[in-house]
């Protein structure tokens, strides 16, 4: 539900940008995020139901009792929190991306105004800082690029109007929140550690439990995106000449543990780009066939191809981040 948030807000999917987009890494680290978010808040919602089998005097709850609080209970976590959630997550998506817009046309538009609604439900703090205008890489950005709040409807647009700080120390602004003193557009980070959700003594178990279930996830994805364009069978130029997608190649990299395997699976998406770009390194030869090696840097992280070569044809045998 929180990753659909992030694709509508984020207006664009891996498919859709490509490797070489600044926008590739920035939908990844926002999926992987509301993913993990979501997984502690699942956690959080099973241990608070299993307190509900007993009641506040100790006793045991009746069936009837118990179904009615764990409804009760589920409506706050899957219907109302959710809510604010999802909207939090297209919200902060849509901005980051705006970010990554920014970034691009800076030379153009050098400065931001800080832009909110003038009506009662807009927080009097905010208001303040309406008009502001302040560089592209000012610091007062790392802090209080939008959103600001929850069901925060400030906005910041870009200008070549001269600088104007309000009369404000902006070097030294109020904190927001926690969680919003931060830009998503540079973070990546919709739900940072400071969510209570994250608080919590077996962190570092739910969190390999949360990875391992969004990687699940992702392979269900990219399978399923792999047979809906085809790409089983199918050829791609390579700097050694025609490379094929076999299903036993998308098996193995997909089964594959590393630090690194959410972003590296995400080359699926933009597999013939990849294939295309990589540089020749080096051949090995194991058991009668050869190995070639290729390279190429995904926001310099490095990415390499394994291509296996039989009867002078090549097939794709592996992707991993180390040699």
């Amino acid at each position: 539900m929180l990753q659909k948030a992030v694709t509508e807000g984020y207006g664009k999917t891996l498919s859709e940008v490509g490797y070489i987009s600044p926008d590739w890494e920035m939908i990844s680290h926002l999926k992987y995020n509301v993913g993990v978010f979501a997984a502690f808040k699942n956690h959080h919602q099973i241990e608070e139901t299993v307190k509900l089998l007993i009641d506040d005097n100790g006793e045991a709850r009746s069936w009837e009792d118990f179904k009615n609080a764990a409804l009760a209970l589920n409506t706050r976590y899957n219907s109302v929190w959710l809510k604010t959630e999802y909207h939090l997550a297209k919200t902060s998506a849509k901005a980051a991306r705006r970010w990554q817009d920014i970034q691009r046309t800076k030379h153009i538009y050098p400065n931001l105004i800080y832009v909110a609604v003038n009506d009662g439900r807009t927080r009097e703090l905010h208001k303040k800082w309406h008009g502001i205008i302040l560089p592209v890489d000012h610091v007062f950005w790392n802090t209080h690029y939008i959103p600001n709040d929850h069901g925060c409807r400030c906005n910041v647009f870009r200008t070549d109007k001269a600088v104007d700080t309000k009369g404000y120390n902006v070097e030294n602004m109020p904190e927001l929140p926690p969680m919003f003193n931060q830009n998503t557009g540079k973070t990546g980070v919709v739900f940072d550690k400071s969510h209570p959700y994250f608080k919590i003594k077996n962190y570092k178990n739910i969190a390999d439990m949360a990875h391992k279930a969004i990687m699940n996830i992702q392979t269900q994805q990219i399978k399923q995106y792999i047979v809906k364009q085809q790409l089983l069978d199918k050829s791609f130029n390579s700097q050694l000449g025609k490379v094929k997608i076999l299903p036993e190649a998308v098996d193995r990299i997909l089964q594959q543990k590393t630090e690194n395997s959410y972003q590296l699976n995400a080359v699926f998406y933009d597999l013939k780009n990849v294939i295309k770009n990589a540089l020749y390194i080096k051949t090995k030869e194991k058991k009668g066939s050869k190995y070639h090696f290729l390279h190429l840097q995904i926001k310099n992280k490095n990415v390499y191809l394994t291509i296996k070569e039989e009867d002078e044809k090549y097939q794709l045998y592996n992707i991993t981040d180390k040699l």
